[in-house]
């Protein structure tokens, strides 16, 4: 059975592209911006197998710490990668909630290893 991913990115193109890329592994649900995740996450929290976010969802990193803080305050074992070029950025998510993170170049590789 597929499991499911919600990536969070801004940047469209690279959404787009982390689409296509992991629609063969995973049943991947996309948002753009801080609220269309929260709303996809309301939608299917029981389905979310991983969420993905990017540390610098349209914006400052704060607004991305107040979402992340929702989604482990409503569903504790919420497995959330966060991909940062920043590693500072990083630290900050970890301690917001985020289970693991992961500097961009490794991203693919993370993301199989935690869909396993």
């Amino acid at each position: 059975m597929k499991k499911t991913i919600l990536i969070i990115e801004d940047f469209a193109e690279l959404l787009r592209l982390w689409k296509k890329l992991l629609s063969n592994e995973a049943f991947v649900l996309t948002a753009e911006t801080l609220q269309q995740a929260e709303e996809l996450f309301q939608r299917h929290k029981k389905e979310i197998d991983l969420i993905a976010v990017d540390g610098e969802v349209n914006g400052p990193v704060n607004n991305t710490v107040i979402l992340i803080k929702k989604i482990t305050e409503e569903f504790p074992s919420a497995k959330i990668l966060a991909i940062s070029g920043d590693d500072n950025n990083n630290k900050i998510l970890i301690n917001a909630g985020c289970g693991h993170s992961v500097t961009k170049p490794d991203t693919w590789k993370k993301i199989a290893e935690l869909l396993a």
